[in-house]
């Protein structure tokens, strides 16, 4: 199962809490995401951290994954977790 979502906000700390409530969406629809979703929210923090402030911008977030199993969910075999962060304009 996979999923992807794009955010956007003021600031980095809103955009980061978008994501959150984002991710909270995609376990509420796929709940083995739980298990992913402690170091998916790590990885799109990292990339945040890396912006510089700039307040006469906005910052988006883009994030996908996904986990394979075989028949059970619980067992995973596989794992792809990735983080975008950027500014954008204010007016975008």
């Amino acid at each position: 199962m996979s999923y992807s979502f794009t955010v956007t906000a003021p600031t980095a700390a809103e955009a980061v809490e978008k994501a959150e409530m984002e991710f909270e969406s995609i376990v509420a629809s796929q709940p083995h995401h739980a298990a992913d979703r402690v170091q998916a929210m790590a990885n799109i923090c990292a990339a945040v951290e890396l912006l510089t402030d700039d307040p006469e911008q906005h910052v988006r977030i883009s994030a996908n994954g996904s986990l394979s199993y075989l028949t059970d969910p619980s067992r995973v075999t596989g794992a792809s977790i990735c983080a975008n962060a950027w500014h954008v304009a204010a007016n975008l």
